[in-house]
């Protein structure tokens, strides 16, 4: 078997040392007791994810798993709560089920006004706002004005919600190649999925 030498100068050592360095940079960050099986899921998902975007596919995941939390601790009973708790009316039941509809017909107008900018802060600010608004539930069903300023709330959070839309869409093209886009992104839609579910099951067995 013929044997080759390894030039450290070579362009294939450069972009080896290029994949590395966010790598050891992201397991460095990480606890020591989570050391151990990130490595392991490293070396089971190797096959599917390569280095070159598997920081990238992390923090994409750990974003997909916290609004699995989400969604199912907060707006999976967000509707529960307006309905059998404070008692909305059809109509008002009726326009906060529309609500992420609608935010999406605005989609053409929000990626106009994000051309030419940063595409990040119009999804951690609008993610920020529509999620952090649920903060203000316990302050807000208080009164004879409670449920309709939670029904406003929760047709207000998914609308907001919408503008990131876009934005995210365009950061999902720029982390991934085309080529391995659709499967990532399916992976992280799997781990959003089960955290929902999860969460859902565990939240629904404390009410």
């Amino acid at each position: 078997m013929p044997v080759t030498d390894f030039n450290p100068d070579s362009p294939e050592a450069e972009a080896g040392l290029k994949t590395e360095q966010p790598l050891r940079s992201l397991r460095d960050r990480l606890p020591a007791p989570m050391r151990g099986p990130a490595g392991w899921l490293r070396s089971q998902l190797g096959r599917v994810i390569p280095d070159a975007v598997w920081a990238n596919w992390c923090w994409d995941t750990l974003a997909g798993i916290s609004a699995g939390i989400y969604q199912g601790a907060v707006w999976t009973f967000a509707l529960q709560l307006a309905r059998g708790s404070l008692h909305a009316s059809k109509f008002q039941m009726a326009v906060a089920t529309a609500a992420p509809a609608v935010g999406y017909l605005f989609a053409t107008l929000w990626a106009r006004q994000m051309e030419g900018r940063s595409k990040l802060p119009f999804v951690t600010i609008t993610w920020f706002i529509s999620r952090g608004l649920f903060l203000l539930t316990p302050f807000i069903v208080r009164g004879g004005m409670g449920r309709e300023m939670f029904v406003s709330l929760i047709v207000t959070a998914p609308i907001l919600f919408s503008v990131s839309t876009p934005a995210y869409t365009a950061i999902m093209k720029d982390i991934y190649p085309d080529n391995l886009r659709g499967r990532l992104m399916s992976l992280v839609r799997v781990g959003a999925a089960a955290s929902m579910l999860i969460t859902a099951r565990i939240m629904g067995h404390l009410q």
